[in-house]
């Protein structure tokens, strides 16, 4: 009889390691997921409330590229990403002379896009993000809207 209860005693705590240990890897891989969430999105947020130069701009489409491409955003036949629920990002140009939302797709990879072409183009404009959005599902970014304004038009912005 006390052999049975040692063996099922024994049972039960190898189970229990079994199940604590589970439960700790579990916990440090949600810690990392949000680690990494976190310095994922800090790089777009750095730029929140501030006005920046075109080196700056092209750099978020980069990294909203970056992302797509890590987490196998697909593309439609624009040549645009394909929104999904959690990780997808858009980022918009929006001039300050016209309403028009500019694509980074359409910046990055048209035959007259690319960030040598941005640059010298877009060179002589400020840029502030107007809009971000979040996805509901993630609450990761979902998509910027950022504004880009000529540097003698800084009647609407507080330029540093």
């Amino acid at each position: 009889m006390k052999k049975n209860i040692v063996i099922i005693l024994s049972i039960f705590v190898v189970i229990l390691i079994i199940l604590t240990t589970v439960f700790l890897v579990q916990i440090n891989s949600m810690r990392n997921i949000k680690d990494t969430h976190d310095r994922e999105m800090d790089f777009f947020l750095e730029y929140e409330d501030k006005s920046f130069n075109v080196d700056n701009f092209i750099s978020i489409m980069n990294k909203a590229i970056d992302n797509n491409e890590k987490y196998d955003i697909k593309l439609n036949d624009k040549n645009e990403y394909i929104e999904d629920n959690k990780y997808s990002i858009k980022v918009y140009l929006k001039l300050d002379d016209n309403e028009k939302l500019v694509p980074m797709e359409y910046l990055m990879f048209s035959e007259k896009g690319g960030a040598r072409n941005i640059e010298r183009m877009f060179s002589n404009i400020s840029y502030k993000y107007q809009e971000i959005k979040y996805h509901k599902n993630s609450t990761r970014i979902k998509e910027i809207i950022v504004y880009g304004f000529t540097k003698g038009a800084s009647g609407e912005f507080n330029l540093d």
